[in-house]
């Protein structure tokens, strides 16, 4: 399964167009969907942050906090730190796909010589 259909179908975040039987663009606008989860355990403070495209496929993104002990206890501080860095993570990831993609579906084309059967050792 190629990295564009595990992860989108199109462009990432866009309005695509299209052309409809009069020559006319119209517009698809696309909503992606990202949850936040937080646990906390002691000192640490762990978050997920899951991106999920249109088509149900997702991405998901990690991050850790620890309170030093010599700190206050605000809770809300560990969950911020946790979550920054999940959507930090989350983020490097979703590039990583789009260069995949880049790689894998772009480039030049390679124009076929002329008078070549395309077939392997013929001359």
């Amino acid at each position: 399964m190629s990295v564009r259909r595990r992860l989108h179908g199109g462009c990432l975040l866009c309005f695509h167009g299209f052309y409809d039987d009069a020559g006319v663009i119209t517009m698809e606008a696309k909503q992606w969907t990202v949850q936040i989860y937080i646990s906390e355990e002691g000192d640490d403070t762990h978050a997920r942050a899951v991106l999920t495209a249109g088509d149900m496929t997702s991405i998901s993104g990690r991050g850790e906090a620890r309170r030093n002990p010599i700190d206050r206890p605000v809770p809300e501080i560990g969950d911020e730190l946790a979550v920054s860095r999940a959507l930090e993570d989350l983020a490097i990831r979703l590039h990583d796909v789009a260069s995949d993609d880049i790689v894998q579906l772009t480039g030049p084309v390679q124009p076929s010589r002329p008078g070549s059967t395309g077939t392997a050792g013929s001359a």
